[in-house]
């Protein structure tokens, strides 16, 4: 039989031995189910927080000590497959390491309830994104606060007021780039280095819903179901020219060398683009400037205020003037003659000849009498007149004849802007928030999306593929005309103004005083009805998304075209999905908490399982074998989700590994690396979680471990094993963790097991106990022997001689003073015993006035059955001694350490006791137990009060 078999067997055969009266059987203040075998090991987190069990089912279960519930279960393919021998917290509790039958040592991560970090950021909705290289990530709030943080350390690298609540951000991908939406649609591009914003862009009409960024495209999804991408960088926007005054109206010449300008105090500039120039700067005329037209020419500016109209050239000298009117002027505009000017009044139409010239009046020729209260007129290229009437109406004349050749319409109210395409094909006009395009030759409309507030500007682009308008919302729409009208935004300053330059896309007025240049970036726009108030999730290593509602279809659409690609069906609707990192995994939610877990080779389902509330969004750890989930119950839960394809799912699939509760609604989780989970939550607070991973550390050993015990920082870890061997591992080498083996107990012909290992208090020293009935002390850094206190030798010395003080027999515990100046032993010779480390001498027994010696020259044992635990309590006043007792039963003692003298037992109806771990309160002790019944395996751990406490 060998040693570990005795050990073993010892566990079933103590009900044989003589027991004495037991003065109190206490209730168990918890009692923690589940476990199916004895169980052998328990323990407190350092905290109080956990409690853990190990159990010869092969499993460790963890626990909340406030109430008793599971928590997780460590166990599976890659966790112990034979019996759980010994575990340990770290002395930070972040880890729990396992000693077991099958030869090895396992080292898990111990899930946190509580935040590592805890910041109030404000807010009640919060949103975040992790940066491709995971060493930044971007927080923003419903106030309009954009936090850049380093990963690293949680630090805050930059803070941004943004100028609009945020409701979506994303990193574009290996990039340093933030791209936020704003409550007001505006897309907002940000440099995460150095916090300074890089440009803007409006997304439309309608909410966004969803974004994110791939490749080199930024996608939005909007309630309405529209999909649009954006680049993933806005170009700079270039000042050309400062004016001296806020710019109220602007007028471009044909081939784009001059602009004239408006400003607020009613004086003109005229500047050179190309050089950025100011050439001159025209009086402020009488009256309120009604209109301002540049000729064919692009070397004569009209000016329209007033009753006059007056002619400029480039030089700011003027050409001429003319009362063209007995009250206003509205509108003005130069035939394509270029030699005559068509002026629009209260007096109507008149055609003038030009140059004026003030001492041979030329009259004006009245024009088209049909006409009625033109606000505003545009001669086309083919010489046919557009006005708008103060009737409402929009139409095209015969300016020969002058007669009417079209109506295209009449609008809501009368329209104040019109504008053509420069071949006259196309013809914009606005009326308040009413922006309406139609083709010339036919009179067709072209439908045009809605705009968000009045227009104040529309230009055609030179190649007409733009319309642009400027809204007093502060913002310049753009219309891509060729491409189903699809429409986006730049945002700006001041009363927008929109132009375009023959060379340039698009110009406008910003903060009143600056001309800026724009690169107008590509964009795509697709709707579906289908995909209205759904999401989307990017594909990793693909150019594809998928779009998902309320229905079970799955859409893979391409972000390059914006074409479905393919499209699947879940086994239910789904609430939201996500997508492992390596694309192969896809997750959903469905309505009635279900989580499904589908292969996406084959788009089939792999398994699924029930979550305790409904999810709001999952995301992926690693790998896919972990998956996180933001629920209802302002819980963030992670599940286990291995399993390999093809083959039967594993009991631990869909198990939980860690819950973390929240006070208030979570508005946003991000994994930031697999030991890192951000969450923000309506209480306006920022949370840092450390991640507990689901899968081991796992050391392999030649034999079973018996025990494991960290140091005081949690950097090493010393190991007990059959083999007779101890072993100190550095938890900071993962790849070479082994620093020393101690050949502690190992003999010819056979090498003893070592039952027991234990640091001292300053980290100094190890001590083992062995089969060999030896305590022996180590230095820690060498690992020479100290000293060794020897066991009761054999043969037994003769009659006379002196009794050595060692065990009897096999030493199965140990346990130092806070102090370390103690150090207590227990034995399967049913003795507990006192020690003092610093020379090996024996300070005291713990005789048991209830036992009787079991022999002539024997001590009387401390307990009815061998010592499995034996551990100092926590006013270090007293020693707790546990292990197994007759008829099944277990037996706990609580002694003084000043006399040695018993203050205290229980004798257990529970099973059998092989380990305890004393609270911090000093009044209750957590018991891990053997099964009660002999007929069954099942067994307990329990809180009870501590015996005399």
């Amino acid at each position: 039989m060998t040693a570990r078999t005795c050990s073993v067997m010892a566990i079933f055969l103590t009900g044989l031995l003589v027991a004495g009266q037991s003065p109190s059987v206490p209730k168990p203040l918890l009692t923690l189910p589940g476990h199916t075998d004895p169980v052998y090991a328990v323990s407190y987190s350092p905290d109080g927080t956990f409690i853990a069990t190990g159990s010869f089912d092969k499993t460790i279960k963890l626990w909340d000590t406030a109430n008793g519930k599971e928590l997780r279960t460590f166990a599976g393919a890659k966790g112990h497959q034979s019996l759980i021998l010994s575990i340990a917290f770290s002395p930070q509790g972040d880890l729990l390491a396992s000693g077991g039958a099958d030869n090895s040592t396992k080292i898990w991560d111990v899930p946190a309830l509580k935040p590592t970090t805890e910041t109030v950021f404000g807010g009640k909705t919060i949103f975040s994104a992790l940066s491709s290289d995971g060493k930044l990530h971007a927080i923003g709030n419903d106030e309009g606060k954009l936090r850049i943080v380093a990963t690293a350390d949680s630090k805050v690298v930059h803070e941004i007021a943004t100028g609009s609540p945020i409701v979506r951000l994303a990193f574009v991908p290996n990039s340093p780039t933030v791209v936020t939406c704003g409550a007001d649609r505006i897309l907002r591009y940000w440099n995460a280095t150095d916090g300074k914003a890089i440009g803007t862009i409006g997304t439309g009409s309608n909410s966004v819903s969803s974004l994110s960024a791939l490749g080199s495209t930024v996608i939005t999804l909007s309630e309405d179901g529209t999909v649009q991408t954006w680049p993933n960088t806005l170009k700079a926007e270039k000042s050309i020219v400062e004016t001296p005054d806020a710019i109220i109206r602007a007028a471009v010449t044909s081939d784009g060398n001059y602009l004239a300008t408006v400003l607020a105090d009613r004086r003109i500039s005229i500047l050179q683009l190309n050089g950025g120039k100011i050439l001159a700067t025209l009086p402020a005329p009488a009256g309120t400037i009604e209109d301002l037209v540049w000729n064919g020419d692009n070397q004569t500016l009209a000016v329209a205020s007033g009753k006059k109209v007056t002619l400029w050239g480039t030089d700011g000298k003027t050409r001429g003037e003319v009362e063209a009117d007995a009250k206003t002027v509205r509108a003005v505009s130069f035939t394509n003659n270029r030699t005559e000017l068509l002026t629009a009044g209260d007096e109507g139409l008149k055609l003038w000849k030009f140059p004026f010239d003030p001492k041979k009046p030329v009259p004006a020729k009245a024009v088209i009498p049909d006409a009625k209260s033109v606000q505003r007129l545009q001669i086309l290229p083919n010489g046919q007149l557009i006005t708008s009437g103060m009737d409402k109406t929009i139409k095209s004349w015969d300016l020969n004849s002058g007669k009417e050749i079209k109506n295209f319409g009449t609008l809501s109210q009368s329209a104040s802007i019109l504008s053509a395409t420069r071949d006259g094909s196309l013809l914009a006009v606005a009326a308040g928030k009413e922006l309406k395009l139609w083709q010339t030759s036919d009179g067709k409309e072209l439908p045009l999306p809605a705009v968000t507030a009045h227009v104040t500007s529309i230009d055609f682009s030179s190649d007409r593929q733009f319309l642009a308008a400027g809204t007093e919302d502060k913002q310049i729409a753009i219309f891509e005309i060729a491409k189903n009208l699809s429409t986006h935004f730049y945002r700006t300053l001041a009363k927008p103004i929109a132009f375009y330059h023959p060379s340039q896309p698009l110009m406008t007025v910003a903060d009143g005083k600056s001309i800026l240049q724009h690169s107008v970036p590509a964009v795509r726009s697709a709707r579906n009805a289908e995909w209205a108030k759904s999401s989307l999730v990017t594909l990793p290593n693909t150019n594809s998304v998928l779009i998902h509602g309320s229905t079970k279809t799955v859409t893979r659409v391409n972000i390059g075209n914006l074409l479905k690609e393919n499209s699947f069906e879940l086994a239910t609707p789904a609430k939201t999905l996500a997508i492992s990192r390596n694309g192969q995994l896809l997750a959903a939610a469905s309505p009635d908490n279900t989580i499904l877990i589908y292969t996406m080779n084959n788009s089939q389902m792999a398994g699924s399982f029930k979550s305790p509330a409904g999810v709001k969004e999952l995301e992926f750890l690693g790998n896919g074998q972990s998956l996180a989930g933001r629920q209802e119950d302002k819980t963030v839960r992670i599940w286990n989700v291995q399993f390999n394809p093809g083959q039967p799912l594993p009991e631990e699939f869909g198990s939980m590994i860690q819950s973390m509760n929240h006070p208030a609604s979570i508005t946003t989780f991000a994994i930031l690396d697999d030991q890192k989970l951000l969450t923000g939550s309506g209480d306006g607070a920022i949370r840092l979680w450390k991640v507990a991973s689901d899968q081991p550390r796992s050391i392999p050993h030649p034999n079973l471990v018996d025990c494991v015990a960290f140091n005081s920082d949690g950097t090493r870890l010393a190991t007990a094993c059959h083999d007779g061997v101890v072993r100190i591992y550095d938890l900071t080498k993962p790849n070479n963790p082994l620093v020393k083996d101690i050949k502690a107990h190992v003999a010819t012909p056979q090498s003893h097991p070592v039952y027991v290992v234990l640091w001292s208090p300053d980290g100094k020293m190890l001590v083992s106990g062995s089969y060999d009935r030896s305590i022996k002390l180590w230095d820690a850094t060498s690992g020479n022997l100290i000293r060794e206190i020897k066991g009761f030798p054999e043969p037994p010395p003769a009659a006379g001689q002196p009794i050595p003080p060692g065990h009897r027999d096999q030493v199965f515990c140990l346990a130092f003073s806070k102090d370390g100046k103690q150090l207590a032993s227990g034995s399967s010779d049913r003795t507990v015993k006192l020690w003092d480390p610093s020379n090996g001498n024996l300070i005291r027994d713990f005789p048991n006035p209830n036992l009787k010696s079991p022999g002539p020259g024997q001590p009387v044992p401390s307990q009815s059955g061998f010592i499995h635990s034996v551990q100092f309590s926590e006013d270090a006043k007293s020693l707790i001694s546990a292990g197994t007792a007759p008829r099944n039963g277990g037996m706990i003692c609580v002694w003084n350490l000043a006399d040695g003298k018993l203050k205290a037992s229980s004798n257990l109806p529970f099973g059998p006791v092989y380990s305890i771990d004393p609270a911090r309160d000093g009044k209750t002790i957590l018991v891990g137990c053997g099964s009660r019944l002999r007929t069954s395996s099942e067994a307990e751990a329990y809180v009870l009060s501590l015996p005399g406490g």
